[in-house]
């Protein structure tokens, strides 16, 4: 059982003015897990009269089978937001790529426009390094 008395780990800490939601996992084929989870943060937008907006990102983490951190504290961020900043990702889903790592889709509605969206995906190798082009890759065009 991990963490004191059986009480399980955190994985995730988010900041204040976050909110955090969709916690997927997945097999990393070692013994170990990888979850990923949607997050919004409210971000003061000096530029813009003061008025707060909204980041909203993906990260991942994954964890050994003795229930260690193995990714950089926090998670990895699927730089969704820092990419595009019309990006709406939503809804992820994370799979194995069969060799340690992982592969994560969601609907993102950053080209589409508000009543349709595209579904983008990201792979992460067993290192949590991004292995496809940050912001992820567009996989499939206007799905409802």
């Amino acid at each position: 059982m991990w963490g004191d008395n059986g009480n399980g780990i955190s994985v995730y800490n988010p900041p204040e003015g976050s909110w955090v939601q969709s916690l997927q996992v997945t097999d990393d084929g070692i013994g170990g897990a990888i979850l990923s989870w949607f997050r919004s943060t409210e971000i003061n937008n000096e530029g813009n009269n003061g008025q707060k907006t909204q980041n909203w990102d993906i990260f991942t983490q994954k964890i050994d089978g003795n229930g260690n951190i193995l990714w950089q504290p926090g998670g990895v961020s699927l730089k969704i937001s820092e990419t595009d900043k019309q990006a709406a990702p939503s809804n992820p889903v994370i799979t194995s790529d069969n060799s340690s790592g992982a592969i994560i889709a969601w609907r993102d509605s950053r080209d589409s426009g508000a009543n349709s969206a595209s579904v983008y995906a990201q792979r992460l190798d067993a290192d949590g390094d991004l292995k496809w082009d940050a912001g992820g890759i567009k996989v499939s065009i206007d799905v409802s």
